[in-house]
């Protein structure tokens, strides 16, 4: 822009615009011809010419016109600011509505993710009843009998109260007797729950009864050590039982998830429990502890037995995070990679106690056992830690469990375990040593009849005599008083069951 003198710029104005009622079209053609002078004109609203200095620039100017009325501008611009606020706001509204729909999807992934067991380990307690014997209600008398004297106390008196008990009774049993085992059930729950509900307040904790966890289904059947192949790792178990809920156990659920016990029929279903936590155990069972303990209905365990297993397990299978949403986004769903860690294990009970109905006196004859190489019934527990599929465990009858994983020489450690070169760390197995863990009757009506006794007259065990002789009063004494203080069985109703 070349520098002008402010007299010179005023004359060479003067001299375009002329006097205000000049022609607009002779001024444009004026500033043409000025051109090479770099001047610049443009219209006001009156259709007068203002000339400004620019560089090289000539622009024609036509005077501007006043036909167009004040209302109709006025009306353009109320338009075009609508318009403008409209689609403003459809942007913003748009830019919500994706963000709600976000929020909601993540709030139900995060909801799918959610940890809905309270605890590191599912542990499933499998008891079988009267299975393909219901038209027997002679033995299931007797056998409901021995049900309530040595079993279920024992699991009432379990100090760790976290697990699933799952009864499965033949669905043809007769209706009386399986009434009767809700009313067993029912019953003595009421009555264990007052008294700990009483100590617990003593203590100011909180209460939760094992009402809620046990679960009396109509079912002939079963999965482990032995039996069919299937688990609750991998949901077959889990389905099975869930496929026998009936229209009316859903109705049965109230508000807060409780289920009273109801009145058994033909093929009833699930008949007692909360169906919550089977739910809850079925949704989480892949990213938790998953352990499965084998009970029969005339056994019972040491009121240590699951809480001793849950520890060791923790330590066998590491700690992982509770929160499936951590497991699957950090990518630790695979099980822990540490040397120590197993992928998988036996437990089985080494030492326990034999309660023969034809021993000597009215209550009967307790006996001890200790066996380091063979795996008794009850007890007998596997476990499945994170990420690990039942195929990659190996399964064998109680009877020759020890002896299989002892031949195969099963990997049950991590791929990064330095111990698998041994031979005794191959067996993948543990004897519960710690304290007596079993309780086991030994009588006609017992599934199996190896080492009963038909009668007091030839009450004799099949071990050498030195054993035979180790029972003398003060030491049945003794046993009796360790039934009681570790098991929570009373003598008098060994008493009673004997009748």
């Amino acid at each position: 822009v070349k520098r002008h003198e402010p007299t010179s710029l005023q004359t060479k104005t003067d001299s375009l615009l002329g006097s205000p009622s000049q022609d607009a079209s002779s001024v444009g053609a004026r500033i043409e011809e000025e051109d090479n002078k770099n001047y610049c004109a443009t219209c006001n609203h009156e259709g007068r010419v203002k000339a400004t200095l620019k560089k090289k620039t000539v622009d024609y100017c036509f005077p501007y016109t006043s036909s167009i009325s004040g209302a109709t501008v006025l009306f353009v611009v109320i338009v075009v600011f609508l318009v403008i606020i409209l689609v403003a706001t459809m942007h913003i509204t748009t830019k919500r509505t994706a963000r709600i729909e976000h929020r909601t999807a993540s709030t139900t992934l995060m909801k799918s993710r959610t940890p809905l067991w309270p605890t590191p380990i599912i542990h499933i307690v499998n008891t079988r009843f009267m299975q393909h014997q219901g038209n027997l209600t002679t033995l299931a008398t007797a056998r409901l009998h021995l049900f309530r004297t040595v079993c279920f106390p024992s699991m009432l008196h379990q100090k760790n109260q976290n697990f699933l008990w799952i009864i499965k009774v033949d669905p043809f049993l007769d209706i009386h007797i399986q009434n009767e085992l809700l009313r067993i059930i029912h019953e003595d729950i009421d009555l264990f729950d007052n008294l700990m509900m009483s100590d617990e307040a003593m203590n100011g904790t909180n209460f939760t009864s094992l009402r809620e966890r046990i679960f009396v289904i109509g079912s002939n059947t079963n999965f482990l050590t032995g039996h069919n192949q299937g688990a609750w790792r991998g949901g077959l178990e889990s389905q099975e039982i869930l496929s026998h809920l009936l229209p009316e156990d859903h109705m049965l659920t109230s508000k807060h998830g409780m289920r009273g016990t109801r009145i058994a029929t033909h093929q009833s279903g699930i008949c007692s429990g909360n169906i919550e936590w089977l739910q809850k155990a079925k949704e989480s069972e892949q990213y938790k502890i998953v352990l499965e303990t084998r009970l029969d209905a005339d056994d019972g365990l040491h009121s240590n037995y699951i809480e001793y297993v849950q520890n060791d397990a923790l330590r066998k299978f590491g700690s992982f995070p509770v929160s499936p949403v951590d497991t699957l986004e950090q990518g630790l769903l695979e099980p822990n990679q540490h040397s120590d860690y197993y992928n998988w294990y036996y437990w089985c009970a080494e030492s326990h106690l034999k309660w023969y109905i034809h021993g000597h006196g009215e209550r009967g004859q307790l006996d001890g056992e200790k066996r380091s190489n063979f795996c008794i019934t009850p007890g007998l527990t596997v476990g499945f830690n994170i990420g690990i599929d039942l195929k990659d465990v190996p399964q064998y009858g109680h009877h020759e469990l020890y002896e299989k994983l002892q031949e195969n020489h099963h990997i049950c450690k991590s791929a990064n375990s330095f111990k698998q070169e041994k031979d005794e760390d191959a067996v993948c197995l543990d004897f519960v040593k710690d304290f007596i863990a079993a309780v086991r009757s030994r009588t006609e009506t017992s599934a199996g009849m190896a080492d009963i006794r038909m009668s007091e007259e030839n009450a004799s065990r099949p071990q050498d005599e030195q054993e035979q002789q180790q029972h003398e009063k003060q030491e049945d004494d003794v046993l009796w008083d360790l039934l009681w203080k570790n098991f929570g069985l009373l003598d008098d109703s060994f008493v009673e069951v004997k009748k």
